[in-house]
């Protein structure tokens, strides 16, 4: 297998903002020895990769974050539905190694903190939301018969909105 790619980042620091933008551009591809597939995306083939990350300080020790992160889907095998003459009835058929992907995956990140110190120990604590628009984002894709033996198929996702609250405590 090989790996090609180039990644972009740059940052910035003004005042009381500090911020990042990094974008990444990837094509991974492989070809196993002892098959007559040929040369196909690897399951880590993730095109294009952005992530944004914005920092302000908002004065006595209070900060605000916000994070986007995007990415091309990742590579997968497809299935596709076949009639199966012989049974009479609709089965998965799959399709050719990764010749497809997943949907995009895409966030958005908030957090406020405020900074302390606690037993001379610099300290945080803070309220995040990730994945602050509740963006359905697809790890996998099972595909599956329901009890009437009909082909459907079911995306596997990652986490919803997730609000949370924590505290760091620095050595």
């Amino acid at each position: 297998g090989y790996v090609k790619g180039i990644d972009f980042y740059t940052s910035l620091r003004l005042g009381d903002y500090y911020g990042w933008i990094s974008y990444g551009l990837l094509l991974a591809k492989e070809n196993l020895l002892n098959d007559d597939i040929g040369e196909f995306s690897r399951y880590t083939d993730q095109r294009h990769t952005i992530a944004i990350v914005n920092n302000i300080y908002l004065g006595k020790n209070w900060d605000f974050n916000l994070r986007l992160s995007y990415g091309s889907g990742f590579a997968y095998t497809p299935s596709y539905i076949m009639f199966d003459i012989e049974n009479q009835r609709d089965v998965w058929a799959e399709g050719e190694k990764n010749s497809d992907h997943l949907p995009v995956y895409r966030r958005i990140d908030v957090r406020l903190s405020k900074g302390f110190t606690l037993w001379n120990l610099p300290a945080k604590i803070f309220l995040d939301i990730s994945n602050l628009f509740n963006y359905k984002n697809v790890i996998s894709i099972r595909y599956r018969y329901n009890r009437n033996g009909k082909p459907y198929k079911e995306e596997l996702e990652l986490f919803p909105i997730i609000p949370s609250i924590g505290f760091t405590l620095g050595f």
